[in-house]
């Protein structure tokens, strides 16, 4: 994926993976047909595709676009780890007996050319049949021809494996690398490794060629000032960014005329609404002016009152998905916006998991409504005293201090 070329129509159908993705466009025309999300031929550009992800990190494959040949595009399915170990999901029963790419790792066989004695490699291993599979780092002591014998690093501990377990690992100068593009070895523990080095340093962003990838920092981090804002609309700031996405399709919509989309994607507790309101906040900074774009935001309340909700994961879940459209003139200032919503998880209102809620709007009504709302709307004061936000046993949210 690093480095190719992705047609819009590919990262639309990712899109429906879930029903919580936005899809933010904008430009002089519609960029979409409304049957969402089909792509109209009216956009003739490639989308910026920000990939957003909590403390979890790993690989997984979708179908690709027929001219492009088959490419992992990267989720978050695991935890981060200690330093020294890097996890990914267990693959399914067919890849395990199959090996990761075969015989010879990663990439094939040709994968492990020129490793030998004392290279670095990660090692994949798992403690039980079916826990989760994780890597570590280790070095060669010697190398067979279907099997190796390295060194662990972090315990010490010489261990034989198959070489469909072993992944060459990239140089020390490779660390912390701010484009996938850069390593050496792009194969998935190196992935994991450069953007777990990243987040330690605070650097939650990382590129992948013309992707972003995202990873929920879950504190406050001061990267959304107006100064931030200023440093990447002058070009001053080039590091991996939400603005520098937002940036560059901005730029192309006014310099070339052609309609833009940014799609923001990922898993609940990712922080696809914070990264919405991000992309959105600098789209109304830089092309501000008017005094809609003020109205735009004030938006993202309502859409989350009456669409997020508080699950085991997080406590301001998007149950539905997005289209924004924001509209510019030629001087590139905004003109107004068409927010569209889909797939509503309607079953939340009367049914919920334990220690999950239903729609924000509700618990706000009862907590917050004034005598004379209470009487004209019949609102009991008790949220409790309501069967359906009472089922679940969950009818106020613990709010973490941020540090």
């Amino acid at each position: 994926m690093p480095g190719v070329v992705i047609p819009l129509a590919l990262l639309a159908s990712h899109a429906r993976v879930s029903s919580s993705n936005t899809i933010l466009t904008f430009g002089l025309q519609y960029c979409f047909d409304e049957t969402f999300p089909s792509y109209s031929k009216s956009c003739h550009s490639c989308s910026p595709f920000i990939k957003v992800g909590p403390r979890r990190l790993g690989a997984f494959p979708l179908t690709p676009h027929p001219s492009l040949n088959p490419t992992p595009f990267l989720n978050s399915p695991t935890c981060i780890p200690s330093p020294g170990t890097t996890r990914r999901p267990a693959l399914p029963r067919t890849q395990q007996s199959q090996g990761v790419g075969g015989d010879g790792g990663a990439f094939g066989d040709n994968a492990l050319e020129g490793l030998g004695r004392n290279s670095k490699v990660w090692v994949s291993v798992s403690t039980a049949e079916d826990a989760e599979e994780m890597y570590q780092e280790a070095t060669v002591l010697t190398l067979g021809d279907k099997n190796a014998t390295v060194k662990i690093a972090s315990t010490g501990a010489e261990a034989t494996v198959p070489l469909s377990k072993l992944f060459p690992a990239n140089p020390a100068i490779l660390e912390g690398a701010e484009d996938l593009t850069q390593l050496s070895y792009l194969n998935e523990p190196s992935i994991l490794h450069d953007l777990h080095t990243r987040y330690g340093g605070d650097d939650i962003y990382t590129r992948a060629g013309p992707v972003l990838i995202a990873v929920n920092p879950f504190k406050r981090v001061n990267l959304y000032t107006e100064q931030h804002m200023s440093d990447y609309r002058r070009g001053v700031a080039k590091d991996p960014h939400v603005y520098l996405i937002a940036t560059a399709a901005y730029d192309e919509m006014v310099k070339a005329g052609r309609n833009q989309a940014i799609i923001i994607s990922g898993e609940s507790g990712a922080g696809k609404t914070e990264t919405t309101k991000i992309a959105m906040q600098y789209l109304a900074q830089v092309g501000g002016g008017s005094g809609i774009e003020g109205r735009i935001l004030q938006t993202n309340p309502i859409l989350e009152a009456f669409g997020n909700a508080k699950t085991l994961r997080n406590n301001n879940s998007s149950r539905f998905g997005k289209l924004i459209d924001i509209n510019f003139d030629r001087a590139g200032k905004i003109t107004g916006a068409v927010i569209k919503t889909y797939l509503l998880e309607k079953s939340r209102v009367t049914a919920q998991a334990e220690g999950e809620r239903g729609y924000h709007v509700f618990y706000q009504l009862c907590m917050g409504a004034t005598p004379q709302e209470r009487e004209e709307f019949n609102i009991l004061k008790n949220v409790g005293d309501y069967k359906y936000m009472s089922n679940s046993a969950c009818v106020a949210i613990q709010v973490r201090a941020c540090t």
